[in-house]
């Protein structure tokens, strides 16, 4: 409220003109507050979207300086290119997740046009929300991105797919791998624009299969942990010398691809998992830091300089004999929970493996009901300690069963080139020595 004072000592105003004063101050005085009251009701009726959606708006990001040990060349600190991303929307679902209060995890999925068998396996692999206590109101939401084609025909099929499923987000720049890139950052827009009242966000390729069950408990888990929007939640961490044949082979200009000779810590871009906090700091980031190739070392440049450092979980990523490993007999006590189906493989064969281990495990869920004290301890995890070694402590027995045999098992094509010559060589050893004597 205004306050007036009036000093009157020497002056010969009229009482009618003090009157007018007092008046005008006290109208005033009564207008600021209904303005007051009436934003803070505005506030208070705001659903939990719209306050997300402002406060993610509102959000700042400070860079740091270029570490001494940094692989990333100085022209990336020093001279920085803004980039906007004002592709406009062709096909686009705005009140997807708008309709709901609150969502525990957003599938972003990276897709092609052509690719419709793959989305079809999502949509029902994400029908299938895990039936415990802590699951029971859970709610989750998919969409699939990709840019435009030329053919005509697919684009109406694509757009009668848009229409049946009503998933899809499509923009309008062409499908190409050089744009991979793009439809990363059209993920953490699209996340930040039209589901903020997301907790997770899940980015990730159409070739990535997701054991959702083991999923869920993990980030109810996450969820407990200090400082857990602040940094990538699920990472399969790379990193190591610049590799330009692969995009020499795919005719990509040089122009769009990383300057340094070294890559820095960064999550494999097949999928990755990160509170919607984190999603909309990459994001903004992104705006002060040009687009370029590989995505998966953009995101890792973004996260040196917002400060974050990457921790890998790559036990929870298998690469290479995927179908053995996740039909298993001892699947369920592993912490394995994504499987990369076109790993140097064809998409014929990566949707043949999509369909396998989606029908296994599905299968496997309805003739075994997993068991908290077998699978994911959630209920009896304290916050301070880490998450793979107490549930190994506490399930020893099993794990150690499943680690002897797991080892065994799951030996990547290296691993076995390794056996076979030292098992050839011990053969070959074992003969000459009989045939000598």
């Amino acid at each position: 409220m205004l306050l007036f004072v009036l000093e009157d000592k020497e002056s010969n105003m009229l009482p009618l003109t003090k009157t007018c004063i007092m008046f005008c101050a006290m109208i005033s005085s009564l207008q600021s507050f209904r303005t007051g009251m009436a934003n803070a009701s505005e506030n208070s009726n705001q659903s939990y979207f719209e306050k997300r959606k402002t406060a993610l708006k509102n959000m700042k990001v400070t860079f740091i300086k270029r570490p001494k040990n940094s692989k990333i060349p100085k022209d990336y600190y020093e001279n920085p290119q803004p980039y906007e991303h004002n592709f406009k929307k062709i096909i686009n679902e705005p009140d997807i997740c708008s309709k709901e209060e609150k969502i525990l995890l957003l599938y972003a999925v990276r897709s092609v046009y052509y690719n419709f068998a793959r989305r079809q396996i999502h949509r029902d692999n994400i029908r299938y929300i895990p039936n415990d206590i802590r699951s029971t109101h859970t709610i989750v939401k998919q969409v699939f991105l990709m840019g435009t084609t030329n053919n005509s025909t697919i684009q109406s099929l694509v757009q009668k797919e848009s229409e049946k499923y009503r998933d899809i987000i499509q923009e309008d720049f062409l499908e190409s791998y050089a744009n991979l890139s793009l439809k990363g950052i059209m993920a953490w827009k699209w996340s930040v624009e039209f589901c903020s009242n997301a907790e997770y966000v899940i980015v990730m390729n159409d070739e990535l299969f997701v054991d959702q069950y083991k999923l869920m408990h993990y980030l109810h888990y996450h969820m407990t942990l200090d400082g857990h929007d602040n940094r990538f939640t699920i990472c399969f961490r790379k990193s190591g010398a610049t590799n330009r044949r692969l995009f020499l082979r795919r005719n990509i200009n040089m122009s769009m691809f990383y300057k340094g000779n070294h890559y820095p810590y960064f999550c494999d871009g097949v999928g990755y998992v990160a509170h919607i906090n984190f999603i909309n700091k990459l994001y903004i980031a992104s705006l002060s830091n040009h687009v370029f190739m590989p995505d998966g070392v953009w995101n890792g440049l973004l996260a040196e300089k917002l400060n974050t450092s990457l921790q890998t979980e790559s036990y929870l990523y298998a690469y290479y004999n995927v179908i053995e490993r996740f039909s298993h007999p001892l699947y369920q006590f592993s912490l394995l929970m994504f499987g990369v189906t076109d790993h140097k493989l064809t998409n014929y064969y990566a949707l043949q493996i999509l369909k396998n281990i989606s029908h296994t495990v599905k299968i496997r869920r309805t003739q075994y009901r997993y068991k908290m004290s077998e699978t994911f301890l959630m209920e009896d995890v304290p916050i301070k300690i880490n998450y793979p070694s107490y549930i190994r402590k506490r399930d020893t027995e099993n794990l150690e069963l499943c680690k002897n045999n797991l080892n065994s098992l799951f030996k990547n094509t290296y691993e076995y080139g390794i056996w076979k010559s030292l098992i050839f060589f011990c053969v070959f050893f074992i003969l000459f020595t009989r045939y000598k004597t």
